[in-house]
């Protein structure tokens, strides 16, 4: 009786130690399986933010601007803004200029503006633009004073002028 006692209890240990070690991999597995969902689920939200983002700079211009995504692609890579907020800036900005050479000749002076002035991308791409676009100086409390008549290159170029140097 002893020595099937003996026997039973080291086959029982067996299968204990056979079932905690597959409870380990399968929760090893689950981590995995946790992160895998993680990440495919922040990368569909950056697509979505992306789509999002252009289709706003789409409905500004009236049409898709290749020039200004691969602009703001570009910029990402040498700034700490996403080209989703870049697009969305530029957005802002065809909302008043619906000329796309002006929106993208500007798009780097609002970078380096709202930078300098720890305002979030879009808040001053809309300043600018309203400053362009409009009869009035949005940027006048920036301490920032623009020539030209609304609408107008000289405009545009007084207002990159002036925030570049900001």
């Amino acid at each position: 009786y002893s020595a099937e006692y003996t026997r039973h209890n080291a086959a029982l240990g067996r299968v204990d130690a056979s079932f905690t070690q597959s409870m380990s991999v399968l929760a090893a597995y689950g981590v995995s399986l946790a992160a895998m969902v993680g990440l495919f689920k922040g990368t569909l939200v950056a697509a979505m933010e992306q789509e999002a983002a252009e289709k706003k700079l789409a409905t500004a211009l009236g049409y898709t601007s290749i020039a200004l995504i691969e602009q703001a692609n570009a910029l990402q890579r040498s700034t700490a803004s996403s080209d989703d907020e870049i697009i969305a800036a530029q957005a802002a900005l065809a909302m008043y200029i619906k000329d796309e050479a002006q929106v993208k000749a500007v798009t780097q002076a609002v970078l380096d503006f709202a930078a300098a002035k720890g305002m979030d991308l879009v808040s001053a791409s809309e300043l600018v633009a309203k400053t362009l676009g409009g009869e009035t100086n949005a940027l006048a409390r920036h301490g920032i004073e623009v020539r030209g008549a609304e609408g107008s290159t000289e405009r545009l170029t007084s207002v990159t002028e002036c925030l570049t140097r900001v």
